[in-house]
């Protein structure tokens, strides 16, 4: 009976000492050489990656709570410009990679559910993906392809194109000196200036951008929208909220749920509508197509130079007919009208105005609210 127990004790005693051992994590590092241009990839299955900067030629790869069993799992090697860091652990608890290395090298970096940084500016490009993470990074001088299946993203600044992404969460830029391809699928986006053509869209959040250097569609699905300057065309649309343009060199078309839109400076031709909201636009009419402005529910003032070659034509539903035939009571406008038409049936009013011989047309359209027509100073 006592050497039962003796040897049952043993026993007890192997199968802990054997599930300390697979229990067990442990620090893996690994140091490279690397030159200029060289890629460094990382993949994991799960985990934090960080890269802070270093001067020199050193690279340090720190594999952090590594699992005894899962050491196997763990790859760390440099072919010729490739430095491959690999894990594919499953059981590890809080494994992170720390790295450190100078900013000469280009960056690939996954993982399967984690946060990724980078500490600093990178002289080459970023490639850089988790399924659910926060990801933020210094200036990138070269392409950077970003994603993360739920989280925030932080860039500096990007010299070079910009393709960036997140399910879900907030996202905030400097400068791209590139194409932008810019999305949410709910959340804030803030971006400095982007050199070239811009698609930037979220599923509902705000959108702030300042200069785009080329084309702009710019949406969300519900909030507002503030952009400056366009040097080309834009089309910019919100499933509800307010809409800012500064200015615009091409064509404009921005529509709104529900909310009141604001543009400044346009050269191009305009189509702006509004579910429900008010507009008021400053056009420098030098296109030759036609331009429409409607709002199912708001008041439209429309400012044009006096100098504009330009036929407007204003349109309002009224609800209390006024018998005096010289009253313009819902348009109000600093030119003389060429003719006014009043339809009492339909219970609305049209009047034409054709400025210094008439032009392109203008087409300003209000379901109930009143129409103003300013001269520009």
């Amino acid at each position: 009976m006592k050497n039962a127990k003796f040897y049952q004790a043993i026993i007890l005693s192997i199968i802990l000492s054997a599930l300390s051992l697979s229990s067990a994590q442990e620090d893996v590092e690994k140091s490279f050489t690397v030159s200029r241009g060289d890629n460094l990839k990382v993949s994991s299955s799960f985990g934090n990656i960080t890269y802070d900067l270093t001067s020199g030629n050193q690279l340090k790869v720190i594999a952090q709570n590594v699992l005894s069993s899962e050491l196997s799992k763990l790859k760390m090697e440099k072919r010729g410009s490739i430095i491959d860091i690999d894990f594919e652990g499953e059981d590890s608890r809080n494994f992170s990679f720390e790295i450190t290395g100078p900013a000469t090298i280009n960056l690939d970096f996954s993982t399967g559910g984690g946060n990724v940084a980078i500490n600093g500016n990178i002289e080459g490009f970023a490639e850089i993906s988790t399924a659910g993470g926060n990801i933020s990074t210094g200036d990138i001088n070269g392409k950077a392809d970003i994603s993360t299946a739920g989280g925030n993203i932080k860039i500096s600044n990007v010299n070079g194109d910009a393709d960036v992404s997140t399910a879900g969460g907030d996202m905030k830029f400097g400068n791209i000196n590139g194409t932008a391809d810019i999305s949410t699928g709910g959340g804030n986006i803030k971006i400095g200036s982007i050199n070239k053509s811009a698609d930037v869209s979220t599923g509902g959040g705000n959108i702030s951008i300042d200069d785009i250097g080329g084309n702009a569609d710019v949406s969300t699905g519900g909030g507002n929208i503030k952009v400056e300057r366009v040097s080309g065309s834009a089309d910019i649309s919100t499933g509800g909220g307010n809409i800012k343009l500064a200015s615009a060199t091409g064509k404009v078309d921005v529509s709104t749920g529900g909310g009141n839109i604001r543009l400044n400076n346009i050269k191009g031709i305009v189509d702006a509508s509004t579910g429900a909201g008010n507009i008021t636009a400053d056009i420098l009419p030098e296109s030759q197509g036609k331009s429409e402005m409607s709002t199912g529910m708001g008041n439209i003032t429309l400012y044009v130079p006096e100098s504009a070659r330009v036929t407007i034509i204003a349109t309002t539903h009224v609800m209390m007919w006024d018998e005096d035939q010289s009253k313009l009571e819902n348009i109000k406008s600093d030119f003389e009208p060429t003719s006014v038409e009043r339809h009492r049936e339909a219970r609305y009013i049209e009047a034409k105005f054709e400025l210094n011989g008439g032009g392109p047309l203008i087409e300003v359209n209000t379901g109930m609210g009143d129409i103003e027509l300013r001269k520009m100073n």
